[in-house]
């Protein structure tokens, strides 16, 4: 019994490491679509149709064990040290950059549908990653 609480004392700080899960990206879309144009919502609906941001929010995640999305591993967090500033390229993770990327990706309009769906889906989870914990630093 005595290590059973010692195992747990140990193990439930630790779940607060993960970040906010499923739920928090979820949350974030349904968030976000408060403060969508309605120009943008119609954009949208015809990339994804009915679904809203919030179904789409953990696909970034769910990919990553996708053998063919390895390269996108670095793409959920950006480490930038203390006492400096962003400067792209310079520092770990490429969260800011893919965001730019994909905001270009959905401005292009010769970018294909399935292209600016890969770009939304990315840019939704993004935006959530770098406001939670461990995902910037």
């Amino acid at each position: 019994m005595k290590y059973i609480f010692i195992l747990l004392l140990f193990l439930i700080p630790t779940q607060l490491l993960f970040g906010w899960g499923k739920t928090g990206h979820r949350i974030v879309g349904k968030i976000a679509e408060t403060y969508l144009t309605k120009n943008a919502k119609t954009q949208i609906k015809k990339l994804i149709g009915h679904h809203d941001l919030s179904r789409i929010s953990n696909w970034s995640d769910e990919i990553k064990s996708d053998p063919e999305w390895d390269h996108a591993w670095d793409w959920h967090y950006c480490t930038i040290p203390d006492n400096e500033d962003y400067e792209k390229n310079k520092h770990k993770g490429l969260a800011v950059e893919k965001i730019y990327d994909f905001i270009e990706i959905l401005k292009n309009k010769k970018t294909s549908k399935e292209d600016k769906i890969i770009a939304l889906k990315f840019l939704v989870h993004l935006i959530g990653d770098l406001h939670q914990p461990l995902h910037v630093g």
